[in-house]
């Protein structure tokens, strides 16, 4: 966003700028005009309406320089407060996982050579023993997530989703030795960071009452659930950081053994701004 050009002009010329500049400007700069427009109209209608005012009060209060005052200087406090900063981001990231379009990969033939017999999912084990209960669900599940990827049908343009497995301790022994396997998803970003989810149950990822295909859908789908919440986590680490980041000084130049040359850029000079006078509000009731 940029600051409304109020340096030297009067409100109802500031106004009128921002008003104009509106329609191109930034998601955030526009949403401020608007949110402006109304808080101004607003007060306008209210200050019309009190009965406690005498009409020369109330035209005092409700002319357009006053009107126009009143819309700028909310616009500059949304504007400086960042009210609708998050309108300048890019659209949210979703990972891609129809169940129908999975379905269809899953039971169309094998790519593979010599495999043209087979479906897809036959050609990586996904059968009825593929549950969550399988001794090789794991592995299993790891090589449908990356598959899936590379078809296309499954994933996040730009990202890495693997399955990571670790051990936890099973606390319903008395046997520390006893661990079950957890799974957690993790989510490789185009800078080369590496997001990953709190350890899950292998049936909350593969559900406990289907198999083969079915089960199959289900890890993609669900796996794309937990893909979705670390994207709605990286784009809070991003605009933390954003907002959060302090304005450094650029650096200084190394000493020169002779004095820099006095430069001047031409033509730099802000132009001057015309101002066509739109209506600063729609047609309002004769005052009285």
């Amino acid at each position: 966003m940029t600051n409304p050009p109020s340096s030297g002009l009067d409100p109802v010329t500031t106004w009128q700028q921002l008003y104009l500049d509106a329609p191109t400007a930034a998601p955030s700069q526009a949403a401020c005009v608007s949110a402006a427009f109304r808080l101004a109209d607003t007060v306008w209608r209210q200050v019309a309406a009190d009965p406690r005012l005498d009409a020369t009060t109330r035209q005092a209060v409700t002319d357009q320089a006053n009107w126009a005052r009143t819309a700028v200087a909310a616009y500059e406090h949304l504007h400086a407060t960042g009210a609708y900063r998050h309108l300048d981001l890019p659209a949210l990231l979703r990972c891609t996982a129809d169940e129908n379009r999975i379905r269809h990969w899953l039971t169309s033939p094998s790519p593979l050579p010599g495999l043209g017999m087979l479906t897809v999912a036959e050609t990586w084990e996904i059968n009825d023993d593929f549950r969550w209960d399988n001794d090789h669900i794991a592995v299993l599940m790891d090589t449908l997530i990356e598959q899936a990827q590379h078809a296309g049908v499954f994933g996040v343009p730009g990202y890495t989703i693997h399955l990571r497995h670790v051990l936890a301790t099973n606390d319903d022994t008395t046997d520390d030795l006893d661990s079950i396997v957890e799974h957690q998803v993790t989510l490789t970003c185009p800078s080369g960071a590496v997001l990953a989810s709190a350890p899950m149950a292998t049936d909350h990822l593969a559900d406990d009452h289907v198999s083969g295909v079915d089960a199959a859908v289900a890890v993609l789908t669900n796996t794309a659930v937990t893909v979705n919440d670390l994207l709605t986590a990286e784009r809070l680490i991003i605009t933390d950081n954003q907002q959060a980041r302090p304005q450094q000084p650029p650096p200084a130049r190394p000493h020169r053994g002779f004095a820099a040359l006095d430069l001047h850029t031409v033509g730099t000079e802000p132009a001057a701004i015309e101002t066509a006078p739109p209506p600063l509000r729609s047609s309002r009731p004769t005052r009285r």
